[in-house]
């Protein structure tokens, strides 16, 4: 029994010896670690030395240039997992208004995602302060954030929307756009197109430039005098020539002309030419149907101020007139200085235009053509 308690206090004595030792060591390590956690807490990643101002022109650098949006997937905006990297760029990003003054629209992409999207794009355009907007969207975001925009209408300065219910678009819209440069309009949906006769012309005075698929229809009054810049695609004759009439300041058009079944043909009554001074690009896109329906509206457009033109040659070509003379014509015609033409879905080789046409400095003709309907 003696025995037993003598090994039982050695045991206890050299335990404690032991631990002593592992104490003395794990200070050692707890100071080596203390030591390493003082570097790493004196230590500043380069990027967040940088000076806010640096940093905030390093945002802007990685946006695309304004009026363009960023981009966003699945939903995510892509500002918002820069104000998750740490609280300074958070607070930089969200300080800095100019990053947010253009916005892609998000499409819901799941159960509740409308509520979700329309809360982004609110606190979007709340950190967009009193910078003027460019606000993209394409069908699947719209029509359920156009209340969430219309707050914000008299600082729209560029709008491109897909519009897929007339009346709510007409009823958001209505009112004072003071700011608004540029309009790019996508109807997909075609019926109470009368609504859009609420939209005053007058509340926007800088508007400039115009782009409609297709043209709605005559409820949509707009300010065609002041225009330079005017797309319209799948527009008639009928419907494109009258508002060209009223676009004397026009620098650049592009068009994409349908036949309308039900027209009377009055567009081929010729009455006066329709002159547009200050034009300089005219494109023609291709159609189906526009065979032969360039050569009927060349010969009533006069721009004597024309340098650019593009033109599917399917649409200047006829049975009985090459494309090369109806070009000739109409350039003699506006005694425009042309000075670069292009043609799609060529058939005649750019060696022959050049030849009928040597006044002409740069002229493509491309085999391929991509038709739409």
């Amino acid at each position: 029994m003696l025995d037993d308690m003598d090994a039982a206090r050695a045991l206890v004595a050299k335990r404690a010896a032991q631990i002593t030792d592992l104490q003395a060591q794990i200070a050692v390590l707890q100071a080596d670690q203390q030591r390493a956690q003082r570097r790493l807490d004196a230590y500043k990643y380069p990027v967040l030395t940088l000076a806010n101002e640096v940093t905030e022109e390093i945002f802007r650098q990685v946006f695309p240039p304004y009026p363009e949006a960023p981009p966003h997937t699945k939903g995510k905006f892509f500002l918002f997992p820069v104000t998750h990297v740490c609280s300074q760029w958070r607070k930089i990003a969200v300080q800095t208004r100019v990053l947010w003054r253009a916005i892609d629209l998000p499409e819901p992409t799941h159960r509740g995602g409308r509520s979700i999207a329309a809360k982004m794009t609110a606190t979007w355009l709340e950190r967009s302060g009193n910078y003027p907007l460019s606000i993209h969207g394409v069908p699947n975001a719209l029509p359920h954030l156009l209340l969430t925009l219309a707050p914000y209408r008299p600082r729209w300065e560029h709008l491109s929307l897909s519009v897929t219910n007339v009346a709510q678009f007409a009823e958001v819209a209505a009112g004072p756009m003071p700011l608004l440069r540029s309009l790019t309009l996508r109807f997909i949906e075609s019926s109470n197109t009368a609504a859009l006769a609420s939209i005053q012309h007058s509340d926007s005075p800088l508007l400039r430039s115009v782009s409609l698929e297709p043209y709605p229809g005559p409820a949509l009054i707009l300010p065609w005098s002041q225009l330079t810049s005017l797309t319209l695609r799948r527009t008639s004759p009928d419907d494109a020539l009258p508002i060209l009439r009223r676009s004397a300041r026009l620098v650049h058009c592009t068009l994409h002309l349908v036949l309308n079944p039900m027209s009377n043909g009055a567009w081929l009554i010729r009455t006066e030419d329709i002159v547009l001074p200050r034009l300089e690009t005219l494109v023609f896109e291709a159609t189906t149907a526009s065979v032969n329906l360039g050569k009927r509206v060349l010969k009533i457009l006069n721009t004597p101020a024309l340098l650019s033109l593009e033109v599917p040659e399917r649409f200047i070509s006829s049975a009985s007139i090459a494309p090369t003379v109806v070009l000739t014509e109409f350039i003699v015609k506006c005694g425009c200085a042309l000075q670069k033409l292009k043609v799609s879905g060529a058939q005649y080789t750019e060696q022959v235009y050049r030849t009928a046409l040597p006044s002409i400095d740069e002229i493509t003709a491309a085999v391929s053509l991509n038709i739409s309907i």
